[in-house]
């Protein structure tokens, strides 16, 4: 039961990887066809922030 586990693990983690480098790579391109460079910086920016933002959320002793 353990290894079953541990497969269905990584193929949800594969998933998740996968959806959001296209979700996200999609509106990095509209992020620049709507406002060039700054604009696809202004999005990586909130991406950061928000995982900034989760990881302290997680990691709060």
């Amino acid at each position: 039961m353990r290894r079953r586990a541990r497969t269905q693990a990584a193929a949800v983690y594969n998933l998740a990887y996968d959806a959001g480098s296209s979700v996200f790579g999609w509106l990095g391109g509209v992020g620049f066809a709507l406002a060039g460079w700054p604009g696809t910086v202004g999005m990586v920016l909130a991406l950061v922030a928000v995982a900034a933002g989760l990881a302290a959320a997680v990691l709060r002793d």
